[in-house]
């Protein structure tokens, strides 16, 4: 029969006879083992010695000790590999803790902490392991109990809807926002189950998938919830399956979201019928000139021009351009990626005489320019009229100054537009100094003269009838 030898740290650390001095090693031995709760072990992991409250602590869940017994003999084999792990890195020179759990004889769970540290000689070599045992038991439960208590206060803050259920659909656990939502009270809520927020047409046609789910799984489904008084709130919902077989549900309230998505969509559709819906041009380019997004007059063009559909992606040069053309939309498209925004015109002689107003817009992401935007517009209805308009004018500009009365015009709001030279005669004010500017600004004595007022105001209304007569026999006469 083996016996059980306890550790005597002071007996063991200085010798019996006074004059020999204690070795430097049982020192550091003694100072090591001050703690209660000790073993130590060589370097072939046999025990050397023990305390007696390391013993008592250790046969509530391993087998008994003894001095010379080798120690993994005795370790419980679920802890086997994960002691053998911290005795090797101990032996190694390395201090290494372990925190189990472990169910006394008694029924209660006791956190105990484990050191293991090296055991040195004097030359610093490893010599053994010194084990130091800790029950820290109610410090793991104060931690627990913090734990829980954020883990209440982060739920009871949370925005989302949480609720704890079992299996059955009784509820266990909520929060603040679950009530709210459902807008039952805390009393009510912990009285019903967690198939009275469903409408029960909907639990028939799509049953909760919790019977399939394994542990740590998480599944989100979209579903629409009964309030207390019946009414109806779109939920996202996350279901999860805890490690004690309950289930965590957390729902979110869409209705927003679900709206706010619906009038994206709509201006979307929108934007895209208005732009695919115009005979105007629309496209865009990345830094590359490769085509970014276009709109389908863009792309009917492109296709009578390449004989092939156009895709995403393409060049914008694929189409071919003849050199002089190709170096001035290639600076256009520079200015436009350097930041600039601008307006250009175009003429196409061939097929027809075309005329375009084309603007260039700079595209920004995060304060950089990734892009440009096009827009092209034919001009060539508006260009041929003010052809004729100018057309027009130089010819009646001479009836007009050949006129031996002082003859003006102005618009509805008495800016003069048109001053001949008799009136310049008679007034003695240069056109350049009246047309364009409000005739009562620059005769401000003739602004209290009802009867001038009058009389312009009748001989407009009649001559502006005359002019337009006039211009249009003039203009469209000779056509």
């Amino acid at each position: 029969m083996k016996k059980t030898t306890e550790y005597n740290p002071i007996a063991d650390a200085f010798p019996q006879d006074p004059g020999a001095a204690a070795p430097i090693q049982n020192v550091a031995l003694l100072k090591a083992c001050s703690e209660q709760n000790f073993l130590l072990l060589d370097a072939s992991f046999k025990i050397v010695t023990f305390s007696r409250s390391f013993r008592q602590f250790w046969i509530n869940f391993a087998t008994d000790i003894c001095e010379g017994d080798f120690f993994f003999a005795g370790v419980p084999a679920q802890w086997l590999v994960t002691f053998e792990g911290c005795l090797l890195n101990a032996l190694s020179g390395s201090k290494t803790e372990l925190e189990i759990e472990v169910a006394f004889p008694d029924q209660s769970i006791r956190n105990l902490l484990f050191r293991f540290e090296p055991r040195c000689d004097e030359h610093k070599g490893v010599t053994g392991v010194s084990v130091f045992l800790t029950d820290i038991t109610e410090s793991a439960q104060l931690k627990v109990k913090k734990t829980e208590e954020k883990y209440r206060m982060l739920i009871e803050q949370a925005f989302d809807s949480i609720i704890i259920y079992s299996g059955e659909g009784t509820i266990l656990d909520f929060n603040e926002s679950a009530c709210a939502s459902m807008e039952y009270s805390k009393k009510e809520f912990r009285q019903i189950s967690i198939y009275d927020l469903f409408f029960p047409e909907d639990i028939v046609e799509n049953p909760l998938e919790i019977t399939t789910m394994k542990p740590g799984q998480s599944i989100t489904d979209y579903r629409v919830l009964r309030r207390k008084n019946g009414s109806s709130v779109e939920m996202e919902i996350t279901n999860k399956l805890l490690p004690d077989g309950t289930f965590m549900a957390i729902a979110r309230d869409i209705t927003e979201w679900k709206e706010s998505e619906q009038e994206k969509e709509f201006d979307s559709n929108n934007l895209k019928a208005l732009i695919n819906n115009t005979s105007d041009l629309m496209w865009s380019v990345d830094r590359d000139l490769h085509l970014i997004t276009f709109n389908k007059a863009f792309e009917e063009m492109m296709k009578q021009v390449m004989a092939k559909p156009l895709k995403t992606g393409s060049n914008i040069f694929a189409i071919g351009f003849d050199e002089e053309k190709l170096g001035r939309w290639t600076e256009f498209y520079h200015r436009a990626l350097s930041g600039e925004s601008f307006t250009e015109t175009e003429f196409i002689s061939s097929p027809v005489h075309t005329w375009s107003e084309i603007s260039f817009y700079p595209i920004l992401s995060e304060d950089k320019i990734v892009g440009t935007a096009c827009y092209s517009r034919n001009i060539t209805e508006t260009r041929k009229a003010t052809q004729l308009l100018q057309k027009a004018y130089s010819e009646n500009s001479a009836i007009l100054e050949s006129i031996t009365d002082g003859f003006l015009t102005v618009d509805k709001i008495w800016v003069v537009n048109y001053w001949n030279k008799e009136a310049e005669s008679i007034m003695g004010v240069p056109r350049e100094s009246i047309i364009g500017k409000n005739i009562w600004e620059v005769f401000p004595v003739a602004v209290g003269l009802n009867f001038i007022q009058k009389l312009i105001e009748r001989w407009l209304n009649k001559f502006r009838s005359v002019l337009k007569n006039f211009l249009l026999r003039s203009t469209f006469g000779s056509m």
